[in-house]
């Protein structure tokens, strides 16, 4: 008797702190069970019905007694490089597999198992409706006008618990459960003959009901881009139309396509493309695309945000017509069947980089230092380090595209992991405003002298103009001038904003808001001055020296998936965020001012000086020799100084320098935990602290804990803590997986590892 498997496994739409649950594999299902399939499991204390993804298979059994696999519903939906990449993701990102897993692909998966909520009872619905309100009434409207729903969708409908009410209802006999298994998946289909009069003639033979329809799916088939379509696009609108397709299949007119991966052989190679424009870079992109690419192979180009997709689609749509894929930011399904029907080109986000693509010979990554990319409030990894690592695995060939390169990029050329390494060209236009002296002068507005003066010239010959600066509020520090007493936030202490839309202040960590008082609470003195300020006092400034100007504000709350193309303006002054930057063609802006580049250097992120210089770099290059003025109170600093020269390659090499001295990557790995509880949980988080240090000892250094900077979430406390190490991230992950299982806190990890990493051996 052969040994049994044992599958590990992660469950649809759950996100517990671990990474897989383990089953055994019956006798029947063994040949079935391979790494990447889906299967139904029974799932919790009530042995619900989920499915799940195989990631791990084994003939050791687990120390527990383990339930049984059901069913298996589907093949992989990757191969062995992909499981390698997730695992490596996983652990030297400090991730559980069920949160990367279940928030990257689950989705791309053609089977599941949905949960419904079936209505027995209409009578006593009726009867809860009329005596209920609130969120209840809400949920019995919703039961009562449709027989089935999902449960899924219902909880995210309302965002709230609603297991009470559920539960009481079933206990009652008024709704009842139901798992079913919805499949989704489609056929790649193409013609088997080019010969149109052949085609024709067999359709002729087929019975009157379905002559027609099969006509119409043929005429589709022969007028698509390479004679293939998936089967969703080629019975769209036809009546009955999956059984034209099998009858069709049956007359040998048409058959599944199947692509075969194919056996030349590739070879690893990383460079960049750098110093030059998003529009320009892409061009060059497509240029390599079409020179190094055989019929039969793919590029993917992956980009941070769907607006610069959308930025650049017409150029690749140019370039590639019908053999180019783009995802638009919802359904993963079309995008793979896309893939699927053979498009030459995919232009999409970070998901992709789990998806498998056959014949993928090229990975481009766009806006490669883009904070989007890096672990943060948006992602959990580094993509371009997980990208190096894809490339390295199946041998690819890697392009990193970005306005300059960031600091582990530049680590890796020159330790000769990359061939080159280029900045951006050199401008005249660039000059530095020194605010202090504007104070001098007694200009107490938030644009310099110079600044307004051309402003006003440039609108006065019909030009546009951007500004930046990374704040929104009227003011974000308000004080009493008699007698310094600071207006701080009751609850954390923070100094308090001032948004003059709602005409209240506010606390930019906690939410808390209270009304503008009239006198300073400590003297009653009426002489209150709102100092600093953002988008709302700038444009109100703005407003006050030239009313009849148009001003439009770009942030974030305001987003969306179409940029903003300053040639359809004229006379304009755009204003934003740090939205703005990827939110707003400059092609037809004729100055771009940084009202405070003070407000990115001044981050409390190790890597603020390089961000900023991200920031600036992509405005220099999208400017392409227009005017940038940058206002400061740091005019010595030298992220500054690189403005006013722009050797790039200097303040790279004094960067680095001082990365290197203080222990930050891309020189050590660095670990960067944020932690949110309520009484006690300091004293809770020095405790796995003190473990990690005990375990590990010389090899880390632990910074912190400290009251957190970032994070405040009302009536429980934060801290912030670092650590320092050259181990390799992932042999800290069970240590840190077993303490977020054994406690209440809130454990959030953004770990920026060395980036040589993604090229070390599995």
């Amino acid at each position: 008797m052969d040994n049994p498997i044992f599958a590990g496994i992660v469950i649809d739409r759950v996100s517990p702190k671990t990474d897989l649950f383990y089953y055994s594999v019956p006798s029947s299902l063994s040949e079935q069970a391979k790494v990447g399939a889906r299967v139904i499991v029974p799932f919790g204390e009530k042995n619900e019905l989920h499915a799940g993804l195989i990631l791990r298979l084994t003939k050791t059994p687990p120390e527990f007694k383990v339930k049984k696999v059901i069913e298996i519903i589907e093949e992989p939906l990757f191969s062995k490089k992909i499981y390698e990449l997730f695992f490596f993701t996983s652990n030297n990102f400090i991730i559980p597999l069920h949160s990367l897993v279940n928030k990257l692909i689950r989705t791309t998966a053609s089977t599941r198992i949905e949960k419904l909520i079936e209505s027995i009872n209409i009578a006593r619905l009726e009867e809860i409706y009329n005596s209920s309100k609130g969120i209840k009434k809400e949920l019995v409207k919703i039961l009562l006008e449709k027989k089935f729903m999902s449960a899924y969708s219902l909880k995210k409908k309302f965002k709230s618990n609603l297991s009470r009410y559920l539960t009481e209802f079933q206990k009652n006999g008024i709704i009842a459960f139901r798992n079913i298994k919805l499949v989704t998946k489609s056929r790649i289909l193409t013609l088997n003959t080019d010969d149109r009069e052949n085609i024709f003639k067999t359709i002729n033979q087929i019975e009157n009901n379905y002559k027609k329809r099969a006509t119409v799916v043929c005429e589709r088939l022969l007028n698509s881009y390479n004679k293939i379509l998936d089967e969703p696009t080629l019975i769209k609108r036809v009546k009955d139309g999956k059984n034209v397709i099998d009858l069709l299949i049956e007359k040998n007119i048409i058959s599944e396509q199947y692509f075969k991966k194919d056996n030349k052989t590739n070879f690893y190679k990383l460079e960049t493309i750098c110093g030059e424009s998003l529009e320009k870079r892409s061009l060059k992109i497509i240029e390599r695309i079409k020179k190094n690419l055989d019929p039969e192979e793919r590029a993917l180009v992956i980009f941070p945000e769907i607006v610069l997709i959308n930025r650049v689609k017409d150029i690749y749509e140019n370039a590639f017509g019908s053999d180019l894929a783009v995802w638009e930011g919802k359904g993963k399904l079309q995008l793979i069947e896309q893939i699927k029907v053979g498009k030459k080109v995919i232009l999409t986000t970070p998901f992709s980089l789990f998806l498998d693509i056959q014949n993928l010979k090229t990975i481009i990554i766009e806006e490669a230092n883009s904070k989007y990319l890096k672990p943060g409030k948006f992602i959990n990894f580094d993509v371009t380090i997980v990208a190096i690592k894809r490339a390295y695995n199946e041998k690819i060939h890697l392009i990193l595209s970005s306005a300059i390169p960031d600091e582990n990029i530049v680590y890796m050329f020159q330790k000769g992991l990359i061939n080159n390494c280029s900045y951006p060209g050199t401008t005249n236009s660039i000059k530095v405003i020194d605010m202090r002296r504007e104070f001098k002068r007694k200009n107490r507005s938030m644009l310099s002298y110079y600044l307004e003066k051309r402003i006003k010239d440039i609108l006065n010959q019909n030009g546009n103009i951007a500004m930046l600066i990374n704040r929104k509020p009227y003011s974000t520090f308000i004080m009493c001038r008699e007698c310094g007493y600071i207006l701080r936030c009751p609850v954390c202490k923070s100094s308090l904003y001032l948004n003059i839309e709602t005409k209240k202040l506010f606390c930019p960590l906690c939410g808390h808001e209270e009304n503008i008082p009239e006198r300073c609470p400590r003297c009653g003195s009426i002489n209150i001055h709102y100092f600093g300020g953002g988008i709302q006092k700038l444009s109100k400034e703005i407003k006050t020296i030239l009313p009849d100007t148009n001003l439009i504000e770009l942030m974030s709350d305001k987003k969306s998936k179409k940029p903003t193309d300053s040639k359809n303006f004229k006379k304009t002054i755009f204003i934003g965020t740090e939205f703005l930057i990827s939110n707003l063609t400059l092609s037809n802006i004729n100055l771009f001012g940084f009202v405070s580049i003070d407000t990115f250097l001044q981050h409390f992120m190790f890597d603020s000086a390089g961000n900023t210089m991200r920031i600036f770099s992509e405005v220099l290059t999208e400017m392409n020799g227009k005017e940038i003025i940058v206002q400061t109170y740091l005019p010595e600093n030298y992220t500054v100084k690189t403005f006013k020269n722009l050797d790039f390659e200097r303040f790279y090499k004094g960067e680095l320098y001082l990365r290197k001295e203080l222990g930050y990557p891309p020189y050590k790995n660095l670990i960067l935990i944020n932690a949110i509880g309520k009484e006690g949980s300091l004293e809770t988080l020095k405790n796995f602290l003190d473990k990690i240090k005990n375990q590990f000892k010389d090899r880390v250094e632990i910074l912190g804990p400290a009251v957190s900077s970032e994070e405040f979430k009302k009536g429980y406390s934060t801290y912030e803590a670092t650590i320092k190490t050259f181990l390799n991230p992932g042999e800290l992950k069970e240590t840190y997986l077993n303490f977020l299982n054994s406690t209440n806190i809130e454990l959030e990890l953004r770990v920026f590892p060395i980036p040589d990493i993604s090229l070390q051996e599995n």
